[in-house]
């Protein structure tokens, strides 16, 4: 068992690169509430890695209607993906959430791919937060 623990950790790059960093440390995605019905999602990137522009999307079940604006990013070329456009840094994302029923209460779900830059890819994370619709 030991063994293909430490097989998948060399395998995927991060024996190599030191200690592993959970995803969520990696990007530090959060939401922030600044009024009903608008957030500002937040992704603080560690130095050294990346979020994947367009793997990122947000969304909202039912009648709910979820409108945002991604930061625009800096192109590289990738090993995995190909060209692309990658999120560094701090980004900020600001969300508007808008239903039939202004004050319905919804799960919004944040999904993103993000990769230690030239190392390894994180399979694809989905966060949900609880917002309130305008």
């Amino acid at each position: 068992m030991r063994f293909i623990a430490i097989f998948l950790l060399t395998l995927c790059g991060a024996a190599s690169a030191g200690a592993f960093v959970p995803p969520q440390q990696a990007f530090g995605v959060s939401l922030l509430e600044l009024a009903p019905g608008e957030y500002m999602l937040r992704a603080n990137v560690l130095p050294g890695y990346a979020l994947y522009r367009d793997k990122f999307k947000i969304a909202a079940g039912g009648a709910t209607t979820v409108r945002y604006s991604l930061p625009r990013g800096h192109e590289k070329h990738d090993p995995f993906f190909g060209k692309t456009i990658l999120l560094t840094g701090s980004n900020d994302v600001p969300v508007r959430v808008e239903s039939a029923k202004p004050g319905e209460v919804s799960v919004l779900d944040v999904q993103y791919i993000g990769c230690k830059i030239d190392e390894f890819c994180y399979p694809p994370q989905t966060l949900q937060f609880q917002v309130q619709a305008q």
